[in-house]
């Protein structure tokens, strides 16, 4: 509403939501309503990726190598995710098997216990052994590329 030079004006701008009344003073030549559109992003979905590397031990000038190697695809699906708008992230969690059968059973039955259910690696035939009972048990997906013995391979294919 807008009335005659001098005298109060009222002016009311019903927002969505909200009702807000303002009173000018004198003659209002020009309202402006400025409303915010407030776009909220769909939820967050995060999966977390153990990674049970040796980047110690016989594999220590290598094994960092494959690890950064892990880490830098996680990042560039997420850099890809954001792109097209996606709520899912990917995070990794690494732990280092050391090479060993019985440090990379300890390092998966951390990860399961924190959660994780999908691991990369680990990528020595003796490492997978040692870990093979408690995923299959467990219901763990294990992808472990490295593995040369075919008795390995096919057993851990039944996990997924």
């Amino acid at each position: 509403m807008v009335t005659a030079p001098g005298l109060a004006s009222t002016v009311t701008v019903t927002v969505p939501g909200a009702v807000s009344t303002i009173t000018v003073p004198g003659t209002v030549s020009t309202v402006t309503v400025t409303q915010t559109a407030v776009v909220t992003s769909p939820t967050r979905i995060e999966y977390v990726i153990g990674f049970a590397m040796a980047v110690s031990g016989p594999y220590a000038v290598d094994g960092p190598v494959r690890r950064d190697g892990g880490i830098l695809a996680v990042e560039h699906i997420n850099k890809y995710l954001e792109s097209i708008g996606s709520p899912i992230r990917f995070r990794f969690v690494h732990d280092d098997t050391k090479g060993a059968a019985a440090d990379a059973l300890k390092v998966v039955q951390s990860m399961y216990a924190a959660g994780i259910k999908v691991i990369v690696g680990p990528f020595s035939s003796g490492e997978v052994r040692g870990i093979m009972d408690f995923a299959n048990t467990n219901k763990i997906v294990v992808i472990s590329s490295f593995i040369h013995n075919l008795t390995l391979s096919v057993l851990l294919i039944k996990i997924t």
